[in-house]
Order: C-alpha cells, then structure tokens, then sequence
C-alpha cells in the first residue's frame, strides 16, 4: 500500500479539472466521483426547472455543478 498526497482544501479550491470530472475532497485526498447517468440526468433537470419556478417566490440560490463545502475537510462538486 503506497502513500497518499495530501492536499489541504485551499490547494484544492485553487485547482481546476478540465481533462476529466472534478474530484471530490475529502479529508485531504481527491476521490473520484461517479459518472452521472440517464437517471440522473433527468432528475437534475427536472429539480433544476423546479427550483427555478420556485425562485420567484423564495429567496433561493438554484445552481448546479457548482463546488460547495459540505462539511470542515469535504468539499464536493454534485453533478
């Protein structure tokens, strides 16, 4: 078993990905995300669409695949 690089968050929010999915932080490391598939898909649209009907009468911030701190330590990017 090999040693893994740790990178500390702020690394992490500094880093882009343009050859290949954004990685999830967690604890220090870069965990590879699932691939999103037809399921998932359409229910992102469909929340999507629904979330924005709903911006017009709450104060609500409706943004997908947007990187967010989920936890101290994890960040992660929802596809």
């Amino acid at each position: 078993m090999g040693a893994k690089t740790l990178i500390t968050e702020a690394e992490y929010l500094q880093m882009t990905f343009d050859d290949c999915p954004e990685p999830d932080y967690i604890d220090g490391e870069l965990v590879e995300r699932a691939m999103p598939n037809y399921f998932h898909a359409k229910s992102q649209l469909y929340l999507g669409g629904w979330f924005l009907d709903l911006q017009s009468r709450f104060p609500l911030f409706p943004c997908p695949e947007i990187r967010l701190r989920v936890a101290p330590g994890s960040s992660a990017s929802p596809t």
